[in-house]
């Protein structure tokens, strides 16, 4: 096993030591640990500060010498324990031999919940700092070596349920969690693509690559959202651990960086497109309201959306995002004559008229653009024509977003998707009345927002709202997730995702 953080001063050798104490305690877990950093320095002592909290809580670093990581270090070392992101990023940079062997240390933190899986480096930070991360790494190794060792405090009262829990925590063994996901597909959802040159956030394609390498790697079945929908619906199984790729909205940073990077791995992917938003013309209302109150530095103004009143306040940049994020949440909830008149609202507000065409930060792909990306793997499905949320809408407007929107799909590329999916996709924001509209324009099957792994029982029970799981950039959370980790917990209580 091997510990692994940037420098080898602070984190990775207090975890080696914290380990090196628990695991004398547990002579029946006889594993080998080394600690190593990514930085090209060797043979630095651990900073006074460190080994000064490190002796005042009985561990003793004087001795440590830091050193780089080697190509033999990554070949002899079952699991590599790491502490953020950025040393997962490295470490694969220059060690791709390591994917499939990394787990974030901070994940088996039980506040990592609420304080997230990443132990920040605490150099040159201050004393907070750095006993914040020594209590972090003392919480992470004790769950860590008590999950080994199937030893997690079995709160569940069921027998399955603690199966599911120590299978879940001791997240090092793919063959305790394959059984959970063998049968069950994982749909995975995305959106935007880093783009720094564009001032685009979203997922970092160095990532993504990443991923794409651990799913190549550890040979999940990848196959087309279509692919599996017509096996499942024509009485066929499911692939064994079958990962299938969507992405929502149709932004131009799908082109730029998403979908070469699916190419280059041969991974098929369905994008579903908010067809006006492909005309380049049209706005995708919450884009505009980012927009807009990205003109203003302070703003502090009430929007009166039939009989509920949305608040928009902010004192600087961060404030602003916090501020747009609830406004947006809060605005989706009403029918879009409502909210196309809250930005003529906002605009006033904000003394700056809305362009005519998205900013290309916030534009879309067009049509000409479809085929050439179906060449390269992709399918495409329809997502409404203006992204409206269908429960919020008459009949007659979700009909016709549904109908218009599946049709020019169909007409505008020979590489159309037979599945839908509905904007935002929880479980309020459509029903039965959707589902038959659904069907009613043609489509064999459509997806929602949530709901994670799904069988080929469940796709054929419920085709008008098959479950999908929001990807994430954390690749030990998605490891775990598409392993069946999450599935495990959801069938140990009883009940789906």
């Amino acid at each position: 096993m091997l510990v692994l953080c940037y420098g080898n001063i602070y984190r990775s050798p207090y975890a080696r030591a914290l380990l090196e104490l628990a695991l004398a305690k547990r002579p029946e877990l006889r594993i080998a640990h080394s600690s190593a950093g990514l930085i090209q320095t060797h043979n630095r002592s651990s900073p006074d500060d460190a080994q000064a909290l490190a002796s005042l809580r009985g561990i003793d670093l004087s001795g440590h010498r830091s050193r780089s990581v080697t190509s033999e270090d990554v070949a002899s070392a079952d699991v590599i324990l790491i502490m953020d992101r950025r040393n997962e990023a490295l470490l694969a940079e220059r060690h791709p031999e390591s994917v499939g062997k990394v787990v974030l240390l901070g994940s088996f933190d039980p506040l990592a919940p609420l304080l997230g899986p990443t132990i920040a480096d605490p150099y040159d930070r201050g004393e907070e700092a750095l006993a914040d991360c020594f209590d972090r790494l003392e919480r992470s190794v004790m769950r860590f070596v008590e999950a080994l060792g199937g030893r997690l405090p079995p709160r569940p009262r069921s027998r399955m349920k603690r199966a599911a829990v120590r299978a879940g925590t001791s997240a090092l063994f793919a063959p305790v969690w394959r059984p959970f996901a063998n049968d069950a597909a994982a749909i995975l959802m995305l959106h935007r693509f880093e783009d720094r040159e564009a001032g685009i956030a979203g997922h970092s394609a160095e990532l993504l690559r990443r991923h794409l390498e651990y799913l190549r790697a550890e040979r999940f079945n990848i196959v087309g959202l279509d692919e599996l929908i017509g096996r499942t619906l024509a009485g066929e199984p499911l692939p064994a651990r079958a990962v299938v790729i969507t992405v929502d909205d149709g932004y131009t940073d799908f082109a730029r960086v998403g979908m070469p990077l699916f190419a280059s791995y041969d991974v098929p992917v369905t994008l579903f497109a908010t067809t006006r938003f492909l005309d380049g013309d049209h706005w995708q209302w919450y884009d505009a309201v980012s927009h807009l109150c990205a003109t203003r530095t302070r703003l502090d103004i009430t929007l009166d959306v039939g009989s509920e009143r949305v608040g928009i306040a902010f004192r600087n940049p961060p404030e602003r995002l916090r501020a747009v994020r609830n406004a947006v949440e809060q605005l989706k909830q009403h029918p879009q004559t409502l909210i196309r008149a809250q930005l003529v609202a906002l605009q006033g507000a904000v003394q700056s008229e809305l362009p005519a065409r998205p900013t290309p930060r916030f534009s879309a792909i067009r049509w000409s653009d479809l085929d050439g990306l179906g060449r390269l793997g992709a399918r495409f499905g329809g997502h409404t024509e203006t992204h409206v949320n269908l429960n919020r809408e008459s009949s007659t407007v979700a009909e016709k977003e549904i109908r218009d929107s599946v049709s020019r799909i169909r007409s505008g590329t020979q590489y159309a998707s037979q599945v839908f999916a509905y904007p935002y996709g929880l479980a309020r924001d459509f029903g039965a009345r959707e589902e038959q509209m659904v069907a009613a324009a043609g489509c064999v099957a459509a997806v929602a927002a949530s709901g994670g792994h799904c069988t080929a029982a469940e796709i054929e029970a419920r085709r008008f709202a098959v479950s999908r799981i929001p990807y994430s950039d954390d690749l030990y959370a998605m490891r775990q997730s598409l392993i069946g980790l999450e599935r495990a917990r959801a069938l140990a209580m009883g009940g789906r995702e």
